[in-house]
Parts: C-alpha cells; structure tokens; sequence
C-alpha cells in the first residue's frame, strides 16, 4: 500500500481473539499493520515494515507478539511500535530505525511508545535515528532489558513518563551524541529498578514535584554514565559520595557530603532532591547540560565548587530554602550561572561569575534571598537579574563589564540595591559619579568612598549608595599558553611558553608570578595538578628538565597568573609532552598535540623510520615522505589533525611536545579516511564514534596481522591517544573531537 492512497493500514485486524501470525511479509503504508481494537493472540514476525506514521499500531487489545522485524518509519511524529491501552505483550528482536521526514526534514520519531499500557516487555530490541529510543506513561509493570538504543540526533533514551509506576530497565546501551540529550528520564513516575545499563553521556534525569517521584526508585551503582557509576542515596543520613562517579543523585537524604568529584558529559550530573543540611564541596562540574539541580531542598552548602561550560545552568534551584552558595568560581557558563526559581530565604555570598552567556544570576519569583560580596563580571546578558522578585538584598558586589550590569523589573521598590550609610552599596564598573561629599545624604564635604549620587538599577529602583572601590577585587586575567617544544640534548626537556597576563604589571591586582602546574594525566581543568614552578613576573617561559624523550611519562601543564592579592587565575589551554613507544615495522599514528613545528623533520625527531605516509581522503590521494631520498617527497608536515603510517627500522619512542587541543573538527569525506584520535579521553569508544558521525567500520593497527596490519575494533573498544585510525563513512560527516 502506498504513502497516500486509502486504505491507510496495509493490514489491519480488528475483533477476534483467534491465535493468528503474520510472517515474512513486506508492507508499506502510513500505518503498516493495524490492531486497531480487541484483538487478542496475535503475533508478527520477521517482517519488513515501513510506514509513514506507524510501523505497528495497538489499541485496547490483549496478549500478542511482535519479534524479529525490521520497522522504518517517515513522519517526524512517528513511531516504529505504539502500544495503547493494552496488556500483555512481548516486543523482541525488532529493528526500528528512523527517517527524515521529506516535508519538514525533521527526525522526531519515537521508537517504540507505550502510552496507558501495561504488562509489556521490551527486550534485544535495536532502535536508531529516533527522536525517543522507548518512550511510556500511565505505564504499569514495563520490563525494558537488553535494548541497543543509538539516537544520533538530540532526544532520550529511555523516557518513563507521567504516573508511569514500577518499570524495570535492566542491561540497556543506551547511546545519545552529546551531553544536552538523556540516556533516561523518569518524569514523575515512581518506584522504577534501573541497573546494569550502560550510558555514552547523558545519564539519568529525575524530574517530579513529589517526594514518591524521587525517593522510591532502585538505582543501582551497576549502572554507568561516560564509564562511571551513578552513585544514587535515597532516605539516608550522614552519607559521604568522595570515590569516583559519574553521576550523583541525592533523593531524601540529610547532612551528605559530596567532595571533590569530577562531573562532566552528562545532561544532570548533580541532581539534589528533597534532600536538607548537606554539604556540596570542592566539585568539578563543567561541559554538561545542568550543571546542579535543587529541588524542593532546604539549608544545603554549596561551597568551593567550580562551574565551568554547562549549557543551561551552573547552579539551579527550585522551591528551595535557606540554602548558601558560596566561594564558588562560575566560568564561561552558556546560559546562566546561578538561577533561583520560586526558592527564598538563600544566601549568594563570594562567589567569583564571569563570562555567562545570559545572566550571571537570575532570580525569578524567588524573594527574601542576599546576594553580596560577589564578583560578576563579563558577561554577555545581564549581572544581576530580579525577575518578579521582591524584598531581595544585595550589597557590596563588584559588578563589572557586564553587557547590562542589572536588572530589576518590580515597581514600588522592595529590593534593597544597598546596606545603607556607611556600609553602602555595590561596586559598578560604568558609575561616572563622583566622591567629594559624605553622609547619610551625601551633603556634606569630604569623600566617604561612595558615590555622591545613586547608580539607577531599574526605572523605579536605585543603589542609593554606590561604591567607588570594589570590595572584592577580581582574580587576574590568565596568561596565554603559546606553545611547547622538546629541546636539549636528545630532547630530553621540555619548555612551555606563554603570553603574559595583560596585569602584569597594572596596579590595582599587579600580577606578581607565574605558577606551573603539571600532572601525568590529563584533566580539562589541571585539577589534582602538582606545582612544580613559581616564578617571578615578566616570565614567559618554563623548562622541565629530564621530562621529555627518556622520561617514559606524559605530562600536563597548566601556567597561572597569581595578583597582589593573591588570587590566581590559569589559561585554560594547557600544554602537555606526549610518549608512546613505536616498533619495528609499519606502525598506524597520530600526534595528539598541536605542533608549533609541524615540519616531518621535528614532529618524528624521536622515531626511527625511513618511510611515513599518509592518505587524503579530500583528494584521494596517498602521500609519503622517505628519509633516504633527495627529495623527501610530498609530505612535508604532520599535524594533530591526520592520522599517518611510519615504518620504525628500530623500537624506538613517538615523544612529541605541544598545545592540547580543546576540541578537534575533522570532515570524514564519504568512504575510507585516515584519522588521529587528538584526545586525551580514556573513555571514548567506537561505538561513541559511530553514533556521533554515520562511521560503520573502525579498524586500528595490529602488528600480527600482514600484509595490511589492521584489525576491525569491537563497539566497546576506546580510542588511544597517539593511535591512528581507518573509519568508514557512508556520507559526508563532521567528527568533533573533545578533550572535556
């Protein structure tokens, strides 16, 4: 049956109860089979479906099978199975795979939905190219288990919806191709068993208003997110969360402390619910979706952590209550650093804001809350924002070279923009009054250190008492990390080189040193970093000796700018030494650093080899570049950005020196390319890079394995730094590869 022409189901049953089987057949229609209502033992298998809207339609029917199919599915609003106000049944090793809708070019479909049903598994089921791999509410009793879900575009995993009770997902591989996706989402459904599933990044979600919505689900620490345990506390007291995980969720627990941590490449790493008095500490927590959620949680601390590159917000809390945040560092957030939604009676105090994409802070219908003695700074939208917000302090902030420094939108002033005389107000880095009066009305003469007239926040409200000075000075600006290089004899050093802070030498926070950090593995943020170096200002540069070839160790260095006052401040770039032993015969390479020599000469000057060669997939052409002839060839330069063969005539060490790169764009042309793998990521799998960019086939050097040296790499293999790879493409793609 075509798309367009009546009837619409290609096959459709409706009323009967006898056992029936549909078997290997190939249908085509908008829906492809159709139990429309009280069909009971019917089962279809080993059939190829394509449909517009839907692959298999069930409603109000009982006790069937589907096993085995192939489903394709158009529409954006499609599902390859949908289940409604049924019980009893099995859907088992089906593919269902989603297309782009001709019309509006959207992929939207849902794999398999299950809305009002119950009684029904799911299992070995593959689903890819979907907006929502299995999505269910007002769903009872769904056993979801041994699934393979790659979306490929932006959605979720596995969606339990609404009312949805008593779902149990078990042994799922769930792949989603950045962190803003979810691998499962339970929307204020309860009592759900989630274990031994697998995550590539987005994690598990929690989203309800009732404590039975958080507090009632078996999490287990089988369960893993980008090669770490989800570490879930539920009803308890005193719990200490400090091992490694990679995800945290709090569900009614009192006085925990979650310490030092580093959460990155999840959509919710840090998710706090109905949970009072705990301590968030020392956390690492960038490059995610959320950074932290509080929900319905009352005097927690959150102190000393850092924010850095989540997408929606650093920290957010709603209907949350008598809570600090304070000492924190908010770093280049995408969207808004600190958000407080309907949440009152909070304290944010000395936390360090710059670079938010929107508003540094933001309150929305949240009162009674103090907001002093921060540092807000640089940010692209508002400082500080009051949205319907009313009787909020805030006092002696230093708010400077924000796009617009405040807002504040309630009339018939009740926000209090200062302490009052003498204590004054906040520190504005555009206030162009003066200081040659003092006193309560500033009238009389002699300055005070506040401003003779008011800053106006808002056309009804003002900083009656403006500062002149700032009362917390910012930290410095970083130095700029330039370049690294192996030098020495037989390149048995390493220096690092950088561009001076642009304070070093103003007055106000003078840069007075330069610190080195190094570590022999890396992390975005040089945290656990050691200090190796102090060093005088006007210093550009650093030798470690004896850490490049000889020294089988890799190094990362992270160079800070500390002030007068002893703040720091540290580029984010970071420079690192790379080594990996290469033997005898071809060997598949990369270099994982950015050169500043890329010359063949300098990149390889620790091999031994009389032949590299490379091959562009642009051009379709092979490039080589051979030690022992005139002319060397037409490979004059080896970058981070290509993948390369070396024939080694004697074992010898690949030690390169450079830049790490923060993120990597490689174009895959369609069929075969040669690729680097420019990434320090442990965790990185093929079947992470499969589902992020089309790849089907990924092959990687093997010695024993002549006259080629290639092997095929399983899904579950990662990625080496230093490695070079075959990928296979089926069209044009774009691979982003991180360092985060």
């Amino acid at each position: 049956n075509a798309y367009g022409v009546p009837p619409y189901d290609a096959i459709r049953i409706d009323n009967t109860n006898a056992h029936f089987i549909i078997r290997n057949v190939s249908l085509k229609g908008k829906i492809a089979i159709n139990f429309y209502l009280n069909v009971e033992n019917g089962t279809v298998e080993n059939s190829v479906l394509s449909a517009l809207y839907t692959g298999i339609f069930v409603a109000r029917s009982n006790n069937f099978t589907f096993r085995d199919n192939c489903i394709s599915v158009l529409h954006e609003a499609a599902s390859g199975v949908l289940v409604t106000q049924s019980t009893d049944a099995i859907i088992t090793g089906n593919t269902v795979i989603g297309t782009t809708d001709p019309v509006t070019g959207a992929i939207g479909q849902t794999g398999i939905f299950l809305p009002t049903a119950s009684e029904i598994t799911v299992t070995r089921n593959r689903i890819s190219r979907v907006w929502t791999g299995i999505m269910i509410f007002y769903a009872y009793d769904t056993t979801i288990t041994y699934n393979v879900i790659n979306l490929g575009i932006n959605g979720t995993g596995i969606d339990v919806g609404e009312a949805s009770e008593d779902t149990t997902i078990v042994s799922n591989i769930i792949s989603v191709p950045t962190f803003q996706e979810i691998d499962i989402y339970l929307r204020r459904s309860k009592s759900n068993t989630i274990a031994k599933n697998v995550m590539s990044r987005g994690g598990i979600l929690i989203m309800g208003d009732s404590l039975e919505h958080w507090n009632t689900h078996v999490i287990a620490t089988s369960n893993t997110v980008v090669g770490k345990p989800v570490r879930y506390m539920k009803n308890s007291s005193g719990v200490i969360i400090g091992s490694e995980a990679g995800q945290v969720i709090l569900a009614n627990c009192s006085g925990a402390h979650v310490d030092n941590l580093d959460l990155t490449d999840v959509h919710a790493p840090l998710q706090i619910g109905f949970s009072n008095n705990s301590t968030i500490t020392r956390n690492h927590v960038h490059t995610n979706y959320w950074g932290m959620t509080l929900y319905f949680s009352n005097g927690n601390r959150i102190t000393q952590n850092t924010y850095w590159n989540n997408t929606l917000f650093g920290i957010f809390l709603e209907n949350s209550t008598n809570n600090e945040i304070a000492d924190n560092i908010h770093l280049e957030n995408a969207n808004i650093s600190i958000s407080l939604w309907r949440s009152s009676y909070n304290i944010i105090r000395n936390n360090t804001i710059s670079f938010s994409f929107t508003d540094a802070v933001l309150l929305w219908k949240s009162d009674n809350n103090t907001i002093l003695e921060n540092v807000v700074l640089n940010s692209n939208g508002t400082g500080i924002h009051l949205r319907s917000s009313k009787y909020n302090r805030i006092h002696h902030n230093s708010i400077i070279g924000n796009n617009v420094q405040a807002e504040d939108d309630v009339y018939n002033p009740t926000n209090d923009w200062d302490d009052g005389y003498p204590s004054g107000g906040n520190y504005w880095s555009d206030y162009t009054g003066f200081d040659s009066k003092r006193g309560p009305n500033q009238d009389q003469p002699g300055g005070d250190g506040i401003g003779d007239t008011p800053y106006p926040v808002a056309v009804d409200n003002q900083d009656t008492y403006p500062l002149m000075f700032s009362p917390v000075m910012p930290p410095p600006q970083p130095p700029r990390v330039l370049e690294a290089n192996l030098i020495g004899m037989n390149s048995e050093d390493v220096e690092v080189v950088w561009a001076l802070s642009p304070d070093d030498g103003m007055d106000s926070n003078s840069v007075t040193g330069y610190e080195v950090y190094r570590n022999t593995t890396y992390n975005w943020g040089g945290w656990g970093y050691g200090l190796i170096a102090s060093l005088p200002n006007r210093t550009t540069d650093f030798v470690d000796s004896s850490a490049g070839e000889g020294d089988p160790n890799n190094y990362f260095y992270k160079v800070c700018a500390v002030d007068v006052n002893g703040m720091t401040s540290c580029d984010r770039n970071q420079a690192g030494k790379f080594t990996r032993p290469a033997y005898e015969g071809p060997n598949l390479l990369s270099i994982p650093l950015i050169q500043s020599d890329e010359s063949v000469e300098t990149v390889l000057q620790t091999l031994e080899f009389d032949r590299v060669w490379t091959y562009d997939s642009l051009t379709s052409d092979w490039k080589s570049y051979m030690v022992s002839k005139p002319y060397k060839g037409d490979l004059s330069q080896i970058s981070h950005r290509i993948g390369f063969w070396a024939n080694i005539t004697e074992r010898s060490n690949l030690t390169v020196a450079g830049i790490v790169p923060n993120s990597t764009m490689l174009f895959l042309r369609a069929g075969w390319n040669l690729v680097p793998f420019p990434s320090f990521r442990t965790t990185y799998t093929v079947s992470d890079l499969k589902a992020g960019t089309g790849v089907s086939r990924v092959e990687g050097s093997d010695s024993s394995s002549p006259p080629y040296y290639l092997r095929v790499l399983a899904d579950w293999e990662s990625l080496q730094a230093g490695s070079g790879y075959w990928v296979r493409v089926a069209s044009n793609s774009f691979w982003q590869v991180d360092n985060s």
